[in-house]
Formats: structure tokens, C-alpha cells, sequence
């Protein structure tokens, strides 16, 4: 199995390394399961790097910094200067809504409410 594998990638521009077993922790559902096998191994039919081995994903760096930190911890820490509805939708994207809601909270303690709240807003709305 290849858990501690290495993966780059270019989100926005801005380069991230970190390894698979971080990917893991975002679970069967998030965007990083379905890049990888069950063994996670990368599926490169459906993803292919770029010259120099990075996954390019066309989505805002700064919210995925923060998003990577929390499958890194199971720590939340936002930043001042990323606005909640964009976290929100990033982290929707990712599939990583669950791992919000478990996160420590840290300085956010009202946060959790407010994701929750766009989440249904959005289910609501999807009819999902």
C-alpha cells in the first residue's frame, strides 16, 4: 500500500506537498479519494501532472492551505482575510464539510454554525 506516498500540487499557482496519508484523513467522499485507488495509489488515467510532477486544481490556494492544515491537525484556523462564504464553497468543493464540522474550532467558535447554515442553505436549494 502506498499511504506515504508523496503528491504535489499546483492549486491557483501556489505549490503544495504533502503526502497521502494526509489526503486520507479527508475521507472516502472528498475530492482526494476519488484522484486516488483504494490502495491509494493515483488513478492517472483521470489526473496527469505537469512537467514537473504537480496536479494543477484551478481553485483559491489560500483556502486550501488552511483545508490541507486541517487534515494535517484536525485543527480549523481561518485566516482574518478569507471570507467565510469562500471557505465554504472550497471546502465544498473538496468534499471536506464533515471535516469542518469535527474540527477544532479554535478562535471560531461561531463558524461552525455558520457553515452548517450554508449547508443546508445549499441542500436546500439543490434539492439534495
Amino acid at each position: 500500500m502506498a499511504i506515504h506516498k508523496k503528491v504535489k500540487f499546483n492549486i491557483g499557482g501556489k505549490i503544495f506537498e504533502t503526502t497521502t496519508t494526509t489526503l486520507a484523513n479527508g475521507g472516502c467522499n472528498s475530492f482526494f479519494a476519488a484522484m486516488f485507488n483504494n490502495n491509494w495509489n493515483l488513478q492517472t488515467h483521470n489526473y496527469v501532472a505537469d512537467d514537473d510532477g504537480d496536479y494543477f486544481i484551478d481553485r483559491n490556494p489560500d483556502c486550501f492551505v488552511v483545508l490541507l492544515d486541517l487534515l494535517k491537525t484536525r485543527e480549523l484556523y481561518i485566516s482574518s482575510n478569507i471570507p467565510e462564504n469562500l471557505f465554504h464553497r472550497e471546502a465544498l468543493f473538496y468534499g471536506l464539510l464533515d471535516n469542518v464540522y469535527v474540527g477544532d474550532l479554535g478562535s471560531h467558535p461561531s463558524f461552525r454554525n455558520h457553515i452548517k447554515q450554508k449547508t443546508t442553505h445549499t441542500q436546500k436549494r439543490h434539492n439534495i
